[in-house]
């Protein structure tokens, strides 16, 4: 396509673009990234273009694709250029060049094996949402996952993340090369060490001298990541193509607000990050809790009701008074209570900022986006926050009608014929059409061992609260907000 965007054409776009501004030819691969999603191509991407722009060259990314073929399809015509949209105050427009390589893996599975045992690849970094991990609730592998079982039967040629890692470090142990340093920049608490567990398990199952191998030498830090980037969607390639002059098939757009953060364990070695923006040596673990209580769960509630509301954007439900009065008073007396801040962080000034984020017009974030794979989500986004509140003897409420919110719009979606996006979608089907309503419906969620622990399905306040809030919420959601509201 002559009025594409590629390394042919990117030289006459207009002074309104910013470019990548370095010779991209000499560029090689040092980090391997799974899962190139918009999140990945908005941030961490982002990031590593910073630092090609300081002559950096040996950090070029070369993008695995584990699922679909369209991201690879799409940007090889480009030259795997794409643009970043900055929705803000002061929106702009960026071309990112720091992928000079995408592989699709089913297509190709030696290919990625290969590029993850080669010697000048130091970094492997992913954004494969929480279900990629394949866990159990407890965090530790499910071995009777579908996928897992195949990439344990075929380990050259795998299905998972979790495969591939532990087929690229056999690789690299069997040839005397030093491990890759694993960066997992999913929204998992413990990030760095659910995922390097999950690969030694996996690996034990295939030689367990290659699993000591791995729990002795490679490095996998906490991390945190932050930046508000809503899919890609036709209006965002419309607006992109009349911003640049040129089609890009797979621009991304974010808010400008970025945050990525670190933790620092001897020994490791990592791209300079640090030099563009990122934190290295911060309290992760508590920065993480911050960040997935206050925004993650403030977002994942937003979802629910705001969807069985009516609404569609973050913005759009928050400029509705009752439901920005619930989002406040779940922040003041439900969240920030359970919290323990890291150190120099102002709790309260954090999470004005993340509300003012939130209500960026800018910024067209689906909500329907957010509920994907909510039975991944809530137990680390809302679950791990109740459980903290009733053993400290807080309000529970909001956190409840969140749930209830939840359950309510599964059942919305099944009634109208609205797919879901969740890997247990099969049982929320199940007990949507088999299930009796209204008390039975909660038990049936409820009995969901992959996503509510034992102990807060035993807790009959807890029960009884969701089980309430359900009832209401099907009769009339606002009313049922301005009364949580007024209590």
């Amino acid at each position: 396509m002559k009025n594409q965007l590629c390394n042919d054409t990117i030289s006459n776009l207009g002074d309104n673009v910013q470019l990548p501004g370095y010779d991209r030819s000499k560029l090689e691969v040092g980090i391997v990234h799974l899962g190139p999603g918009a999140f990945h191509r908005a941030h961490q991407a982002v990031y590593t273009d910073d630092l090609l722009r300081l002559n950096y060259k040996n950090w070029g990314i070369c993008a695995v694709s584990l699922n679909s073929s369209r991201f690879r399809d799409n940007v090889k015509r480009q030259d795997n250029l794409y643009t970043l949209a900055i929705r803000d105050i002061d929106p702009k427009l960026r071309i990112i060049g720091s992928i000079i390589d995408v592989l699709f893996a089913p297509a190709s599975p030696e290919a990625v094996i290969s590029r993850l045992s080669e010697s000048n690849v130091k970094v492997v970094t992913l954004t494969i949402t929480e279900k990629g991990y394949c866990l159990l609730p407890n965090n530790r592998l499910d071995f009777e996952n579908s996928d897992v079982k195949f990439d344990l039967e075929h380990p050259d040629t795998p299905k998972t993340a979790i495969g591939y890692l532990s087929a690229g470090l056999r690789k690299r142990y069997r040839e005397n090369l030093d491990p890759f340093v694993l960066v997992s920049c999913d929204n998992l608490m413990d990030n760095g060490v659910v995922l390097k567990q999950a690969v030694v398990d996996f690996s034990s199952e295939i030689d367990q001298d290659l699993a000591s191998w791995i729990s002795y030498n490679v490095f996998s830090p906490r991390t945190m990541v932050d930046s508000i980037t809503p899919t890609t969607n036709q209006a965002l390639i419309k607006s992109v193509e009349n911003g640049l002059g040129f089609v890009d098939k797979w621009p991304v757009q974010r808010e400008n607000f970025s945050q990525w953060i670190f933790e620092d364990v001897p020994g490791m070695v990592l791209p300079p990050w640090d030099s563009v923006g990122a934190i290295f040596g911060a309290d992760v673990k508590k920065y993480e809790s911050c960040k997935l209580k206050i925004l993650n769960g403030l977002h994942s509630s937003i979802a629910f009701v705001g969807l069985i509301s009516g609404f569609e954007t973050v913005a759009e439900a928050l400029e509705n008074k009752l439901i920005s009065d619930y989002v406040q008073k779940l922040l003041d007396f439900e969240i920030i209570p359970s919290l323990t801040a890291p150190e120099g962080l102002d709790v309260q000034t954090y999470s004005t900022a993340i509300l003012q984020r939130f209500k960026n017009t800018q910024i067209h974030h689906f909500l329907s986006q957010i509920a994907w794979d909510s039975s991944k989500k809530i137990p680390v986004r809302i679950l791990d926050t109740l459980q903290d509140n009733y053993r400290l003897e807080n309000p529970c409420d909001g956190l409840c009608l969140a749930i209830s919110s939840w359950m309510v719009l599964i059942e919305l979606m099944i009634s109208s014929d609205v797919p879901i996006v969740d890997p247990i979608v099969d049982e929320l089907k199940d007990i949507i059409l088999t299930t009796p309503q209204n008390r039975e419906q909660v038990d049936a969620f409820l009995a969901l061992e992959q996503v509510f622990p034992k102990d807060l399905v035993d807790n009959s306040s807890f029960r009884r609260t969701v089980i309430r809030y359900f009832l209401e919420l099907k009769e009339d959601p606002l009313s049922t907000l301005k009364k949580y509201n007024c209590t």
